[in-house]
């Protein structure tokens, strides 16, 4: 439990904690712990746990020295991972506003599996490629709600990670088209727009119309700012016509 950071829930912790096969279930182990005050609930919606920092430094250190702890950090990361994905997805949608808050909840757990990606020795391209994702995920609700620094700092480190490291092409085109709308956003238009043309360039050797797609919307409003009305109008045109052969309705409507 030692690996969570700011709290955790229970199907996180189903996922993450291994018990022996003779133990009672993990439910019982945290009533029991919750009994004894080595683990207590937090506030807010749900059913949230945490542990005090003493007992928390106290269980890092023998999970570093039970050797189990990249084992034990793997899993925190494919949970955290796998439902980031889920969340982010979904913080633009109906739900925005309860997954928003989700991510901002759990933001200190993804902060850790992107700094254990980063720091892993030697780093792999599985290392490189959860970075990307931790800040990827994270995007929708650090772009909307802030800090704009975080999401930056979070998006060089990981873009710098996967220049050096054999990543999946998709990950590395978005990563790059979001970071070139972040900069967009704090004013660097010239850095923005390197982002961009090399994320587009990218989408384009890739044949991935949904990353075309998602370029030229973000180009087109670059382009509006640096007073470039007549190519905007050209790459808006191309975004609206990405958007109804794919049938997204949300960006159709964004480019009308």
């Amino acid at each position: 439990l030692a690996i969570f950071v700011g709290g955790f829930t229970g199907p996180a912790a189903e996922a993450v904690v291994e018990l022996p096969t003779s133990a009672p279930s993990l439910r019982v182990v945290l009533a029991r712990l919750l009994q004894r005050s080595l683990v207590r609930r937090l506030p807010g919606p749900g059913e949230r746990y945490g542990l005090y920092e003493l007992q928390r430094a106290w269980g890092l250190a023998r999970l570093h020295a039970s050797g189990q702890q990249a084992a034990v950090a793997a899993r925190h990361a494919a949970f955290y991972l796998r439902e980031g994905v889920r969340w982010a997805a979904g913080a633009s949608g109906r739900l925005a506003r309860s997954l928003g808050d989700t991510l901002l909840l759990e933001l200190p757990n993804l902060l850790r599996v992107h700094q254990h990606a980063l720091e892993a020795l030697p780093m792999t391209s599985s290392d490189a490629a959860n970075a990307l994702v931790a800040a990827l995920v994270l995007e929708p609700v650090l772009s909307l709600r802030g800090p704009h620094g975080l999401l930056l700092s979070l998006l060089d480190s990981a873009i710098s990670a996967a220049l050096a490291h054999p990543v999946h092409p998709p990950l590395k085109a978005r990563a790059r088209l979001v970071r070139g709308n972040l900069l967009r956003e704090l004013g660097r238009l010239a850095d923005a727009e390197a982002d961009l043309d090399r994320g587009l360039f990218l989408a384009g050797q890739l044949g991935d119309r949904r990353l075309e797609l998602l370029g030229r919307t973000f180009r087109s409003t670059l382009l509006t700012e640096q007073a470039r009305y007549e190519l905007a109008e050209q790459e808006l045109a191309l975004a609206e016509r990405l958007a109804t052969e794919l049938g997204d309705q949300r960006l159709l409507a964004l480019c009308e």
